[in-house]
C-alpha cells in the first residue's frame, strides 16, 4: 500500500484539546435551557426568550444529554459532547467523555 493511500492513524485527543473544547462550549450553552427538537420530547419553554433556548439539532453530533437520575454509560468518547441538564432542563455542565 503506498502512503498516498494509506488511512490516516487515529488522533486520541490530548486533555489540553478536550479542555479547550469543553472551554469553547460551556459559554456557549450553561445556563441556557434545551429542547431536544430530534426527539421531539414535550417541554415548556414558552416563557423563555428564544435566545435561551438551545436546539439539540444545533449541536455538533455526536450530543448527549444527561438527565438527573438517568442512566448512562461510562464508555470514553472524548468526541461526545455531554450536555448535563436539571429538571426543567437548565444546562448546567458541558462535557467530552
Amino acid at each position: 500500500m503506498s502512503e498516498q493511500n494509506a488511512p490516516s492513524a487515529f488522533h486520541f485527543p490530548t486533555a489540553e484539546e478536550i479542555q479547550a473544547k469543553v472551554d469553547e462550549w460551556t459559554p456557549k450553552l450553561v445556563g441556557k435551557y434545551i429542547h431536544d427538537d430530534l426527539r421531539e420530547e414535550p417541554n415548556d419553554l414558552s416563557g423563555i426568550a428564544a435566545d435561551q433556548v438551545v436546539k439539540v439539532s444545533t449541536l455538533p453530533a455526536p450530543v448527549r444529554v444527561i438527565r438527573p437520575g438517568m442512566p448512562v454509560t461510562r464508555d470514553f468518547r472524548p468526541f461526545r459532547l455531554n450536555v448535563s441538564v436539571d429538571g426543567s432542563g437548565l444546562i448546567k455542565a458541558v462535557t467530552f467523555h
